[in-house]
């Protein structure tokens, strides 16, 4: 079955504090905000964060689950408000736009277990 503009998909994620520590272990990177809980609790934010490109990476997920033989061309994000170890999030995804050489552009937009918008996005995909 061939997508269509209007199209939605979904994926619900709640994020362990494993998920944060393998993340940050694979991608090099230890920032407090993440891994230090004295040094969050100390922090504007009161917990420790989510990595932001974690949360991002769910549109790989529905991609990988709905959209099997297609290829990433491009993704942005933006962050909206911050996720926390423990936090549910949904993605949901939308088919904004196929063009005529079949690239689709999807819109996305993340809330967490509040219903509070934290992240939005756009990717554009392709079929080999």
């Amino acid at each position: 079955m061939l997508p269509e503009i209007g199209s939605t998909y979904s994926f619900r994620k709640t994020f362990s504090e494993s998920d944060v520590y393998l993340y940050g272990g694979i991608i090099c990177d230890s920032s407090p905000w993440h891994i230090d809980e004295i040094y969050a609790k100390n922090s504007i934010f009161k917990k420790r964060l989510v990595y932001g490109m974690l949360t991002g990476s769910l549109f790989g997920t529905i991609i990988g689950r709905y959209f099997q033989g297609y290829i990433y061309l491009s993704q942005e994000v933006t962050f909206t408000k911050p996720v926390f170890i423990g936090d549910t999030v949904e993605l949901k995804v939308e088919i904004l736009d196929i063009d005529e050489r079949q690239i689709i552009s999807l819109k996305g937009t993340c809330y967490n277990q509040d219903g509070e918008n934290v992240l939005t996005g756009l990717a554009k995909i392709k079929q080999l």
